[in-house]
């Protein structure tokens, strides 16, 4: 009985536990299966009282569930397993999607044929401090208002009022996924180049060192140092230069690049909006979501698991809605962590228009 326990289960609630559980059990299953077949073949011989016939019956028996087991495999399992190649999924995004557009993938089953146009992508938008659009790929019945990158923050369910998941122009990628454009063009850059060494760090909360330093290698030659004790923590808080006007919902897009050991954790930068209202100044934490999480991106030509590189590159997305903002970014520090943070690029990007 206990044997059977693993197919009870999946038989009852329809959930599959490990492969392990039914592969241990499969030796035994062929021996209960050959024991019925001998069973019903001696059941049938003696009941046509033909003593040859339990032979043949049972014989007859293994041919039929191996015909069945052929025609299943053939006719449903190998099919199913028939997929779209990498090159023609990678080939589809190339087609649909442009150099400086930032592109997120839902599932992370589908990081890998999409990761290399994502760096290429990403890497574009940050040398280049230019942003062209913000595309989604996901599958084909997927509600793009039930997407939520991490820390599992749904993001566009701010917006969700106001623009339909239909109404976003939509490209199939294949039988399974398609890549969605989420934003216009119309996008404005909030930090320049070289401007980010404007920003004033100062401490919020905790304890800990800010200094610059040179850095080589780089993409540039400053870089902002966080150092901590292991005894404390430290929340940096710096503004960014300048009033912006947003006219339409709007999505905030945050690419850095910080340096850092690859075994340990962090918390991703936060963004907060400074907005005057009636009722007096207002400082708004926006909802931001870190996109493509375990795809880690590093800032090297050799981008891969042996990669000597520990400068990550990552972004992050939120909602915007319309009105006059100045921004602050917040970076936090664990205990005994150095971080280096070599750029930042904040982007605000318009909402497709409603059709």
């Amino acid at each position: 009985v206990v044997f059977f326990i693993p197919f009870v289960i999946t038989l009852l609630n329809g959930v599959g536990g490990y492969p392990r559980n039914y592969l241990y059990n499969f030796p035994l299953l062929v021996v209960f299966m050959a024991t019925g077949m001998k069973k019903t073949g001696d059941l049938c011989g003696r009941l046509l009282k033909k003593t040859k016939a339990s032979r043949w019956i049972a014989l007859g028996l293994c041919l039929v569930y191996c015909i069945f087991s052929v025609n299943i495999l053939f006719q449903e399992y190998y099919p199913s397993l028939k997929a779209t190649t990498g090159k023609a999924y990678s080939e589809s995004i190339l087609k649909h999607s442009q150099p400086h557009d930032l592109i997120a993938v839902q599932n992370p089953q589908n990081y890998i044929y999409a990761r290399k146009i994502i760096k290429e992508n990403l890497t574009n938008i940050l040398n280049d401090n230019r942003l062209s659009g913000f595309q989604l790929i996901t599958p084909l019945n997927y509600d793009l208002f039930e997407y939520d990158p991490p820390p599992r923050r749904n993001i566009f369910s701010i917006i969700q009022r106001f623009w339909s998941s239909t109404k976003f122009k939509t490209f199939t990628l294949d039988k399974e996924n398609k890549i969605t454009r989420i934003t216009n063009s119309t996008f404005k850059s909030l930090i320049p180049d070289k401007t980010e060494e404007l920003i004033q760090w100062k401490i919020f909360r905790g304890k800990g060192d800010i200094s610059t330093i040179k850095m080589t290698g780089a993409q540039d030659q400053i870089a902002l140092k966080l150092k901590t004790s292991s005894e404390n923590i430290m929340i940096a808080k710096g503004s960014v230069p300048g009033v912006v006007s947003i006219n339409k919902p709007s999505i905030a897009i945050l690419v850095w690049t910080v340096k850092m050991d690859y075994k340990e954790e962090m918390i991703e930068p936060n963004l907060s909006a400074h907005v005057t209202s009636p009722s007096g100044p207002q400082t708004i934490q926006v909802k931001m979501g870190r996109i493509n999480e375990g795809m880690n991106l590093y800032l090297s030509n050799n981008d891969g698991i042996l990669s000597e590189s520990n400068w990550f590159l990552r972004s992050s997305i939120g909602i915007i809605p319309p009105g006059n903002y100045s921004f602050s970014l917040w970076l936090s520090c664990k205990k005994d962590q150095t971080l280096i943070y070599d750029e930042f690029r904040l982007f605000v990007i318009e909402l497709a228009d409603k059709k």
